[in-house]
């Protein structure tokens, strides 16, 4: 196979460096990955390689260097993978195609160079890293989690240690190729450092990461001394204002003022805030809310009593299975990504709830409005999911439904995820299934892998008046929650990160997938 790889490379660059016309040289960069992951595998694949006029070499990891031939090695260009930045210095040869030798574990973002690029992907070398996330809203006072992410490209067995506010933890772990979780919770009382290191045969990595509280909620407050001191005695940081000026530096103005007392500069100032997120609270002082205070006709339009939006927002609450066998190929950390696309696809006028249900269930978080502040508190908290226990659907489903009920939306549906078989009565879900769908409660069903119960989530979205998916793959839950967003929220154009998968061919065969990467998708017509 290797003589194989080998042979189509020289092919290529034999046709790249092939006759031209004088005026129209063929110029060609190769550029090899050094890096620690990608070197063997880049050896091998180019051992073979015959020297070749007009075509140039740079090796490169975190830096990038000439070099004199194929044959090079340079162990001194860092451990990183910056291919961004080696296609920058490739084009500065100013070549008419750059032929790009890598594994395609690139740190950062790639972005097209204007020059044409062809990739030959090599298998990464055994290796083993080690990353910290941070919750995303850390509040003071509360539990919270960082979550250890173990990546490696081979099974094996690993010492982790994570050091932090909660003491030294120190476990022996069975690492499988791909990627693993793990968390490490404490209370947040103050800015605390949280550091993790990770030893095996594949080789040792460590990490540290910062968490602090997240700034107290900002508050201007305007002729209403006693809510100013209500504020600060719960843990606002509040400022007394006399007038409204720009820049709203707050996260909500409260207003124990009329509108008569505001001027139009004033109004312009708050209509702007409105639009970038911020919060207004008329209060009810003798001259605010009750006596005047909300008064239509002095009002911009862009400031109005109703949502911005004519669309009155969706509630959706995604029922999520938990159980044991999502911690099987990281089933629940790919769901936990492809959950958080979820939640940033919302728009603020909708409501997103998560349910989690194993041998029992759990509120992740109750539908909530996912305004900034909102999608934040549930980012943290969905990060927090652990899974354990049976898959036990009847509880979690019933109280999706009753959570929907009061939202003060008219389109209100529900997403259940699993990977297994249901083990309470099918009977009684089917039934509340619906009934649901006679209170417009619509549900839509997803089963993730073989192991799903295909014929009780078909019938069950057919019960519900919704859909059934069936996602074959784990890797593949991402995509798929994308593509729900722009379906469940009406979005016009999705931007994530995709997975990659080589057509069918004698060149790609025995070859691993290319890694995913970003990208932005419009669906509908441009």
């Amino acid at each position: 196979m290797l003589w194989l790889r080998a042979a189509v490379i020289a092919v290529l660059l034999l046709a790249f460096a092939g006759p031209s016309l004088p005026l129209q040289p063929v110029r060609t960069v190769v550029l090899l990955d050094q890096s620690p992951s990608a070197r063997e595998g880049v050896a091998q694949a180019v051992g073979g390689l015959p020297g070749l006029p007009d075509v140039r070499y740079l090796a490169f990891a975190e830096r990038a260097q000439p070099v004199p031939s194929a044959a090079a090695r340079r162990r001194d260009l860092g451990e990183g993978t910056d291919l961004y930045g080696a296609l920058l210095e490739a084009q500065k040869l100013g070549p008419d195609r750059v032929v790009v030798l890598s594994d395609g574990l690139s740190q950062g973002e790639v972005l097209p160079v204007g020059t044409p690029v062809y990739a030959f992907w090599t298998p990464p070398s055994p290796k083993l890293s080690l990353g910290l996330l941070p919750p995303a809203y850390p509040v003071q006072g509360e539990t919270v989690e960082v979550r250890v992410l173990l990546e490696s490209t081979a099974d094996a067995e690993a010492r982790l240690v994570v050091e932090g506010p909660a003491g030294r933890q120190e476990r022996q772990v069975r690492v499988k190729a791909g990627r693993q979780s793990f968390g490490y919770r404490f209370p947040l009382e103050r800015p605390a450092t949280v550091r993790a290191r990770v030893e095996s045969p594949l080789g040792r990595d460590s990490a540290q990461v910062q968490v602090s509280p997240a700034d107290k909620v900002r508050v201007w407050v305007l002729g209403d001394e006693p809510l100013a001191r209500y504020l600060e005695a719960q843990g606002f940081a509040v400022e007394r204002r006399s007038r409204v000026t720009l820049p709203i530096q707050a996260d909500v103005v409260a207003l124990g003022l009329s509108t008569r007392d505001l001027s139009e500069a004033e109004i312009d100032a708050l209509q702007g805030f409105l639009g970038q997120g911020g919060s207004l609270l008329w209060t009810a002082t003798p001259r605010g809310l009750f006596f005047g205070g909300w008064e239509r006709s002095t009002l911009s339009e862009a400031i109005p009593l109703e949502p911005l939006e004519q669309d009155g927002g969706v509630g959706l609450v995604l029922v999520l299975d938990v159980s044991g066998s999502m911690l099987q190929a990281d089933k629940l950390g790919l769901a936990v990504t492809g959950a958080l696309e979820l939640i940033r696809s919302a728009r603020e006028q909708d409501y997103v709830g998560v349910i989690a249900f194993s041998s029992s269930y759990r509120w992740v978080f109750r539908p909530r409005r996912m305004t900034p502040q909102g999608r934040k508190a549930a980012e943290s908290l969905l990060l927090a999911a652990q899974a354990g226990g049976g898959t036990e659907l009847g509880g979690a489903y019933a109280e999706a439904v009753k959570a929907l009920e009061p939202l003060p939306v008219e389109d209100k549906r529900i997403l259940v995820m699993t990977d297994g078989q249901i083990a309470d009565p099918i009977p009684p879900v089917l039934a509340a299934a619906a009934q649901g769908q006679q209170r417009k409660v619509f549900t839509s069903t997803v089963a993730l892998g073989q192991d799903a119960d295909q014929g009780f989530l078909r019938e069950l979205a057919q019960r519900g008046g919704g859909s059934f998916w069936y996602v074959p793959s784990p890797r593949d839950l991402p995509r798929f929650f994308l593509e729900e967003a722009q379906r469940q929220f009406k979005r016009e154009a999705l931007e994530g990160t995709f997975a990659l998968a080589a057509r069918p061919h004698p060149l790609t065969r025995g070859l691993q997938p290319p890694p995913p990467v970003g990208a932005a998708a419009r669906q509908g017509p441009p």
